[in-house]
């Protein structure tokens, strides 16, 4: 069976999502001596995938292609979703690589991330500790689509004593160790609070963490009393915008000037 949600199994898959592939391989290989059959070959199949990006790195492409054949032979004789690992995404993606290998494109394919099933997301309140990563994860999409802001800065610097001692909360996703996404709660009085910073990570996308981290957030709002939660956002974050429509929030006019200069659109949610 496996656990990727600790020791040498959740340390290689951390390793391997920041691109330290030979860590990666050597955390798989600690667990695949001891493993059995069928999840031994399984497991080697994932070791000879960190191996191959390894060998592209280090620019001999003859060795990761060899591997990366390896691998997806492999990996074809398990079915879609394996040992809590989405198997049928990896392999299309390792097709990609071989093709592009093959056809010798000088521009190839993201390395493709190794991809836990949806059930393996666990999203729980903050706790000390993730700090870090709650200010990665929002730093991350802010710098990417707009710029960091003061209220940003404040907020992802000390979320403890900003958003939580002031009476807010924040959600985290999980997948492992690793977190993966983030929401929070910012208490403005009189039992109403503004949803913010929510980020999912770049490689965790389009597997419902939004939905799922934004519908805990909410929960998480009427367990601490919660008349209404309102949020601001941007109209060029249609499929966000989406999503907030879709779990209930609906239009608003602002009651005061956002702090945010990238603020253009403004919703709530009523209890």
């Amino acid at each position: 069976m496996f656990d990727w949600t600790t020791g040498d199994l959740s340390e290689g898959m951390s390793c391997y999502r920041r691109g330290q592939f030979f860590e990666a391989h050597e955390h798989w290989e600690a667990v695949w001596l001891r493993m059995e059959e069928p999840e031994k070959t399984f497991l080697q199949a994932l070791i000879q995938v960190a191996g191959a990006f390894h060998h592209f790195h280090r620019d001999n492409r003859n060795g990761a292609r060899s591997m990366m054949r390896k691998a997806l032979q492999k990996l074809e004789k398990y079915p879609a979703e394996f040992g809590g690992i989405e198997v049928e995404t990896l392999r299309g993606n390792l097709r990609g690589w071989l093709v592009a290998f093959d056809t010798e494109l000088v521009e190839v394919p993201a390395v493709p991330q190794i991809q836990l099933v949806p059930s393996e997301i666990q999203i729980r309140r903050f706790q000390s500790g993730d700090a870090e990563a709650f200010r990665a994860l929002n730093e991350a999409w802010i710098s990417k689509l707009f710029v960091l802001e003061e209220p940003d800065r404040k907020a992802l610097a000390d979320p403890q004593g900003s958003i939580i001692d002031g009476g807010g909360s924040i959600m985290m996703a999980f997948v492992g160790t690793e977190a993966v996404g983030t929401c929070a709660l910012l208490a403005e009085g009189d039992r109403v609070f503004e949803l913010a910073k929510m980020a999912v990570s770049d490689a965790w996308q389009g597997h419902g963490i939004g939905r799922k981290i934004l519908e805990a957030t909410i929960e998480e709002s009427r367990r601490i009393g919660a008349r209404a939660v309102r949020l601001e956002t941007n109209s060029s974050l249609a499929n966000a915008i989406h999503l907030y429509e879709a779990v209930g929030f609906r239009h608003i006019r602002p009651e005061h000037p956002s702090p945010y200069a990238r603020a253009d659109v403004f919703m709530e949610m009523k209890f």
